[in-house]
């Protein structure tokens, strides 16, 4: 899968069908980031799913995440 940076995913809240957002979520995936799958996103970098794993990566400071590109 490509890594892209964290910098170019955009999130938009209207767009995202399941916003509700769990701390206990994002902290189980920071404790588990280097085995998460990779966040969905559009091939203009928006993103489909994997909010909560994109917002541990930013509490994490990393740089890069692995994406899949869905043709919409």
């Amino acid at each position: 899968m490509p890594k892209i940076s964290i910098k170019e995913i955009s999130f938009n809240k209207n767009l995202y069908p399941r916003f509700n957002f769990d701390e206990e979520t994002v902290n189980q995936y920071r404790v588990n980031i280097d085995r998460l799958p990779p966040i969905a996103i559009s091939e203009n970098y928006i993103l489909i799913d994997g909010y909560h794993r994109l917002i541990a990566y930013k509490i994490e400071q990393r740089e890069e995440i692995e994406v899949e590109i869905v043709p919409v």
